[in-house]
């Protein structure tokens, strides 16, 4: 009895210590080695001369955050002779850290150059609480390549390079985006002001020590208008716009500051979008386009300046006007509510014909939106005209004034249009988000000029019968027929319903 009780003691002891040896293989198995991260950091090999030159890390001073989803570990990282930038955007000073995020058995390690907006809190030495925070992360391998920038606004992170290792950090920072908001929106009893915001997006050069360093995105520059109101907490307005209203007057304070009020509107009426009653195949063209890395529908509503929600329902129905698709208002009497109708007999269509159809017609729903904050009545012949439409959109931004031409910013606002709906389209045909700024190819341009057919700045850029206006003619057609016009082949894919 006596040695089967030292055989039970000898066993609970193995057992106790092979549990505590796993415990600690475990343990090991998900902390990340810093010594490693360390040894592969080399900032020597930095082609920015101030980072290989000026900075150093702190390997004592690490910070580690866990979740469910993943481990972040911060390193600090400073100057060892502060330097300054001489900008009217970012403030005087930068700051530096590395950064490794460990996630379903994958390790990522990114050194961080940040750069903080003028207007915005300093940079709070972590990922993890950027309510407050407004810039630019400048992001680098632990190898010294510079992988692209993450624009951050009040928290919200948004890779703005087509470098998809990005898509890790933007990801995990947006994670933590927000977080305190709801437990602060304002009391009923407050007022806010309602801003009208137009957007633009703005890149600036950097110089350090008289050196061109490189163009970094800074963000959007917003000029606004307010109203003060009553906070809408009673009533038979839509519950989500309520507290959708709320949370933006905290978080922005009433500055209108940055443009991201208008994302998130836009990303507020692109959630909204009713499609139930679409065939599969356009169905399925939308939720790609609303899905899209850099130039969803939301971006490119922002990029116009859209500044308010709005309702739009898509459908498979015939147009009254024989075209591929049509839009109205649902209700002739009824302002911002908008019906856009798919053509269903253009099944030999590719989905890239679709989807310049779908984004045309949405941009024309905005573009009605604005008459209708001008007051417009129902008169349908307003709104089935392109010209004035597109006025509208150039007087939105650029409202007219006394002895100024009605159309001398239409080139800019022409470009404004080419280029969202271009880049949208590319990203739905290659697979592939193009940076902000990047000009997408000429397909795709040229697909979107079609979304301007019969103004004034398409008939004035491609005279008629000119070889530009061929070609462009003759890419709508191919598309629209899955074949070929002129020199002109189709790269769309079938689209079955």
């Amino acid at each position: 009895m006596r040695q089967v009780f030292k055989y039970a003691i000898c066993f609970l002891m193995s057992f106790f210590l092979l549990s505590c040896h796993n415990e600690e293989l475990a343990e090991k198995n998900d902390n990340v080695n810093l010594s490693q991260i360390e040894k592969e950091l080399s900032l020597t090999k930095f082609s920015n001369v101030n980072i290989a030159g000026n900075v150093e890390v702190n390997w004592q001073s690490v910070n580690e955050i866990r979740n469910n989803n993943f481990i972040i570990f911060e390193v600090a990282a400073s100057e060892k002779n502060a330097s300054t930038i001489q900008s009217d955007y970012f403030k005087d000073h930068l700051k530096y850290q590395v950064v490794t995020v460990k996630s379903e058995n994958q390790t990522q390690s990114y050194f961080l150059e940040v750069f903080t907006n003028e207007n915005s809190a300093v940079y709070p030495e972590t990922i993890t609480k950027l309510n407050d925070f407004s810039g630019t992360l400048n992001v680098f391998s632990l190898k010294g390549e510079n992988l692209g920038s993450i624009a951050i606004i009040h928290g919200v992170a948004r890779n703005i390079s087509d470098n998809d290792s990005l898509g890790v950090l933007s990801n995990v920072i947006n994670s933590f985006a927000g977080s305190t908001t709801t437990s602060k929106i304002p009391l009923c009893t407050e007022n806010y002001a309602q801003i009208t915001e137009q957007v633009t997006d703005r890149y600036h050069v950097v110089t350090v020590r008289g050196n061109v360093e490189a163009v970094y995105y800074i963000g959007s520059t917003t000029t606004y208008t307010s109203t003060i109101l009553a906070y809408p907490c009673t009533g038979s307005g839509d519950r989500d716009v309520i507290i959708l209203q709320r949370i933006a007057q905290y978080t922005h304070g009433g500055s209108g500051s940055e443009g991201v009020t208008a994302l998130t509107v836009a990303q507020k009426t692109e959630e909204q979008i009713i499609s139930d009653k679409l065939d599969p195949c356009p169905k399925a063209v939308l939720e790609q386009l609303k899905n899209a890395t850099n130039c969803d529908v939301a971006n490119i509503l922002t990029k116009f300046g859209a500044n308010k929600i709005y309702n739009v329902t898509l459908k498979t129905e015939e147009p009254t006007n024989g075209a591929p698709a049509q839009t109205i208002r649902t209700n002739s009497q009824i302002k911002n509510d908008y019906t856009i109708r798919i053509s269903p007999n253009y099944t030999s269509a590719t989905s890239l014909f679709r989807a310049a159809t779908i984004l045309h017609e949405l941009t024309h729903a905005y573009f009605m939106s604005l008459i209708d904050d001008y007051g417009s009545s129902g008169n349908s012949v307003v709104f089935s005209d392109t010209p004035t439409l597109f006025q509208a959109f150039c007087d939105s931004k650029y409202p007219p004034k006394v002895n100024e031409l009605p159309n001398l910013h239409h080139k800019e606002m022409a470009d404004t249009y080419v280029n969202a709906i271009g880049a949208a389209l590319q990203e739905f045909q290659t697979g592939i988000a193009l940076a902000n700024g990047e000009t997408p190819n000429q397909i795709y341009s040229d697909l979107a000029w079609g979304g301007l057919r019969g103004t004034a700045i398409y008939n004035e850029t491609f005279s008629k019968g000119s070889e530009d206006y061929k070609r462009i003619e003759a890419r709508y057609a191919a598309e629209s027929n899955n074949g070929t016009s002129g020199n002109q082949k189709a790269i769309g894919k079938p689209c079955k319903n």
